[in-house]
């Protein structure tokens, strides 16, 4: 019984003296890994309001913010506008004046 106090012991003094929070670190990937299968505007609009309620660390914020870049480089491109209005023969021109999202937080 006392090896394995031991053992947990080393294994709580070997996470306290750790450089980073592995929690933080495993929700920096989630957020990461969770716009993989974003192909839509609409789907990245949606995991942005989803993770910008719990993305409060520096981190977190910072893989957000890289994000809410994709999702706009995605708005940017020619058939982003043609997806949202669900038409196929939309100009590429008009991307370029094409409103930005103004409803998203900013951190």
């Amino acid at each position: 019984m006392y090896d394995i106090e031991d053992a947990f012991e080393k294994h709580i003094e070997r996470l306290r003296s750790l450089d980073y929070n592995i929690l933080e670190v495993m929700m920096t990937n989630v957020i990461s890994s969770a716009f993989d299968s974003a192909s839509t505007v609409a789907s990245g609009v949606e995991l942005l309001e989803s993770f910008a309620s719990v993305a409060k660390r520096p981190s977190m914020k910072t893989v957000l913010n890289r994000k809410t870049a994709d999702v706009f480089s995605m708005l940017a491109s020619p058939g982003s506008l043609a997806e949202l209005y669900g038409r196929e023969d939309y100009p590429e021109d008009v991307c370029l004046t094409a409103p930005l999202l103004t409803a998203l937080p900013v951190s």
